[in-house]
């Protein structure tokens, strides 16, 4: 068994993707994730997202000190 991706406006299969076990997608998984970590802290642009990520964090880590909830969207 297979699973397909079909235009939908054509009926064209575009890719055909066969099964894979768990550890498979585990291996697939864990290494997309190592790529994606190494390329984000990589890039140049990744340094406005770092400094966001670290003000996200602290006012969390504040919030959860004095108790405050906060939602960030």
């Amino acid at each position: 068994m297979s699973f397909q991706t079909i235009n939908p406006a054509t009926g064209e299969t575009l890719r055909t993707f066969p099964m894979a076990s768990d550890a498979e997608v585990a291996t697939a998984l864990k290494t997309a994730d190592d790529r994606y970590n190494n390329e984000r802290t990589a890039s140049p642009y990744a340094l406005p997202m770092n400094g966001m990520t670290t003000a996200a964090t602290g006012s969390a880590a504040t919030a959860t000190r004095t108790g405050n909830s906060t939602s960030m969207a």
